[in-house]
């Protein structure tokens, strides 16, 4: 299976443009989102991330951090699966001291240590070096068992910065938000990922209804 690069996801973004083909409904609906080829690229990317997920039905990601107040008052009122919907929880630092406890989440990849993260039990855990790298990790084909703590938080922290590079502003800067969160659309104009800023089950709920024909389950 292809994975896609930082420059392919750039490349593509750019040709989607290029071909006039994001999604116009998306400003309509005063959404973010990318198109064609790069949605797909990213969706790749999201679906191979090391995921913490409760539910079945129709998958959405979510960057979380346990230095977040609206995360983790988020989590604090679901407190488990949504009807319908898959919720992939993706752990993610919003401090350097978060770095280690993240590592430990992304390695257990169980529903139960996110929430432990997310209720402060896992600040023991000692940082590890954030990178400084751009692109893919040396690491990004090593199985996780084989790394260690850096080494494995570099290999996901690499990827999950690919599919936030697609929304970096003119200066190429990476916003660090959360919770955020994406979603997989499938509308007449062709497949796109949407970004939400803040929690995006409500957001999907609401286009589940408005929009049945946009969305299939995880496969």
């Amino acid at each position: 299976m292809f994975t896609p690069t930082r420059r392919d996801l750039i490349r593509m973004a750019a040709a989607a443009v290029a071909a006039r083909s994001l999604p116009a409904w998306a400003e309509d609906l005063g959404l973010e989102a990318v198109g064609g080829q790069a949605a797909l690229g990213a969706r790749r990317i999201l679906e191979s991330l090391p995921l913490a997920s409760e539910g079945s039905g129709i998958p959405i990601w979510i960057l979380s951090s346990s230095r977040c107040g609206y995360c983790v008052k988020m989590n604090r009122e679901r407190p488990g699966p949504v009807a319908g919907i898959a919720t992939h929880y993706i752990a993610y630092p919003l401090a350097d001291a978060e770095t280690g406890a993240v590592a430990r989440v992304w390695r257990a990849r169980t529903i139960a240590t996110y929430r432990r993260f997310m209720a402060g039990g896992l600040r023991h855990v000692p940082a590890v070096a954030m990178p400084t790298l751009t692109g893919r990790s040396r690491h990004h084909a090593s199985p996780d068992a084989g790394l260690n703590d850096t080494q494995l938080f570099e290999k996901y922290w690499a990827e999950i910065r690919m599919v936030k590079s697609l929304w970096a502003d003119g200066n190429g800067q990476i916003r660090s938000v959360t919770p955020e969160s994406y979603l997989f659309v499938t509308p007449p104009e062709g497949a796109a990922l949407i970004r939400l800023p803040g929690d995006g089950v409500p957001v999907l709920q609401a286009m589940l209804k408005e929009f049945p024909g946009w969305f299939r389950p995880a496969d």
